[in-house]
């Protein structure tokens, strides 16, 4: 999962997945980091139940926390995430991309 506030972000997502009956939920977390060095962290979890291994799937994000210009960021959306569209370089792997839409507040 990738997100972006203005485009220059690099991000790092990790997260787990749990699958019962062919039903899947997701959590996760993204660690952002601007051309400046500053961070911040979305948490992300599944909207609804998805069928296993579907290619499109929607997700509830929340700003957690922030560094330099970040710092006590707030605010989430959504987005909706591709799976598995893009392979990457390296052998057997593939890169989701996600549309997001929400609102952030800095105080």
């Amino acid at each position: 999962m990738s997100q972006s506030t203005g485009g220059r972000e690099t991000w790092h997502c990790f997260g787990l997945s749990d699958v019962v009956s062919g039903s899947e939920q997701f959590r996760g977390y993204c660690v952002g980091v601007d051309p400046d060095g500053d961070q911040l962290v979305i948490e992300s979890e599944s909207a609804a139940p998805r069928v296993n291994n579907a290619k499109t799937f929607n997700v509830k994000d929340e700003l957690t926390t922030g560094t330099g210009k970040y710092t006590g960021i707030s605010g989430g959306g959504s987005s909706t995430c591709h799976e598995g569209e893009f392979k990457t370089a390296a052998e057997n792997s593939f890169s989701n991309y996600c549309v997001s839409t929400g609102s952030y507040k800095i105080p």
